[in-house]
């Protein structure tokens, strides 16, 4: 009789009843984040562009050792690349910098 007033199945009605008993809640826990974990905190690309400005001369790989040397963070070059393009930084951009 309830499925027919709502209008729905009576498997989601079980299925949903199954759900409260289980969790004493109804709906799924909202996931926090998706995705992979990032590699780089914010604080981490932070000194990153920190560098970029400070020493813009400087190649990717030496921008990992400067990571792992000051925040115990080995990190590939691949990693350092997409903080970069996520800052909106490209070599242009980097070269720029070195010039003034």
């Amino acid at each position: 009789e309830i499925c027919q007033l709502v209008d729905f199945l009576l498997s989601t009605l079980n299925h949903t009843l199954q759900q409260r008993c289980a969790t004493g809640d109804v709906m799924k826990k909202i996931a926090i984040r998706r995705g992979r974990p990032r590699k780089l905190t914010h604080s981490d690309s932070l000194y990153l562009l920190w560098l970029a400005c400070h020493k813009p001369t400087l190649f990717l790989d030496e921008y990992s050792c400067h990571l792992e040397e000051y925040c115990d963070l080995p990190v590939s070059l691949a990693t350092i690349h997409a903080s970069f393009k996520h800052a909106g930084l490209n070599v242009k951009q980097v070269q720029k910098l070195a010039s003034k």
